[in-house]
């Protein structure tokens, strides 16, 4: 299923509303998308954040693999999480959430909405934004950026441990590191202390809008291991390949660990990531 994705009159927008923004392949969205998510509403719910944009990359200049899945097999799975993650949460009586600049808006069944566990806190909603899709070709955040910038948005750069020590390699970094804030969560094995030191190197080199530290790190399910994971599960349904050696706990419990009942099931009915 896909929401219709009208694009609004820059006027609509109202003038620096702020967002979290956070992009990717989602090449398959799986359970530490999912748990980033949740934390990013948390925060969100507590703070003039208007809502979360998810920006799936139509391609990655840092990621050439060949067994990815196309645009809209993401799209799909990436709509099945997000439908998965509002019907986890716990459910109150409300509307539904509506659009916003041109995004599809992921909200619970109808005649209710989203809630913050335990808090009392408002629902934020979580928006997918089809731009970078649109446009095709190598996704750059910094035109990301820039298009929604002028649309109104004050996108809140949300990115992980590891690419702010590559932060430096993208395009136009310089604007990024002095015009966004950005949003660095934890990835296992990445020390606090060592994106610390990483952070002040960065401010001593640039005059950085600001770069938060998250206390969010999500399990570590990686996408490229999980399509490893599929295709050396679809070779054990191979009969020829049934009596050999395969390391077969290993990548299904990784599946089974990181990828929700909808998305594999959309996988597996789709036939993606085979060798």
């Amino acid at each position: 299923m896909h929401w219709p994705l009208p694009a609004l009159p820059e006027r609509d927008t109202p003038l620096n509303t702020r967002c979290y923004l956070f992009g990717g392949s989602f090449d398959p969205p799986h359970l530490g998308h999912q748990v980033l998510i949740q934390g990013l509403k948390r925060m969100a719910a507590g703070s003039a954040v208007d809502h979360i944009r998810i920006m799936p990359a139509a391609q990655s200049p840092f990621k050439t693999h060949r067994d990815h899945a196309e645009a809209h097999h993401r799209l799909a799975m990436l709509e099945l999480t997000l439908e998965t993650l509002a019907t986890e949460e716990a459910m109150v009586p409300g509307g539904g959430e509506g659009e916003s600049n041109g995004a599809a808006s992921v909200s619970a069944p109808e005649g209710r909405q989203n809630s913050v566990h335990d808090t009392g806190l408002r629902a934020v909603p979580v928006v997918i934004d089809t731009y970078e899709l649109n446009e095709g070709g190598i996704s750059y955040s910094v035109r990301t950026i820039r298009h929604l910038q002028k649309q109104g948005l004050d996108p809140i750069l949300v990115i992980g441990a590891d690419n702010l020590y590559g932060l430096e390699d993208w395009k136009e970094h310089t604007y990024l590191l002095e015009n966004v804030a950005i949003l660095v969560f934890m990835r296992e094995g990445q020390s606090l202390a060592g994106l610390e030191y990483q952070r002040g190197e960065l401010q001593k080199r640039y005059a950085v809008r600001s770069i938060e530290l998250l206390d969010i790190c999500p399990p570590g399910c990686a996408s490229s291991d999980i399509r490893q994971a599929l295709i050396a599960e679809a070779d054990l349904l191979n009969p020829e390949e049934a009596e050999q050696d395969h390391a077969e706990s290993f990548p299904r419990n990784l599946i089974a660990r990181c990828l929700s009942e909808p998305v594999l099931n959309y996988i597996k009915g789709h036939g993606l990531y085979q060798a």
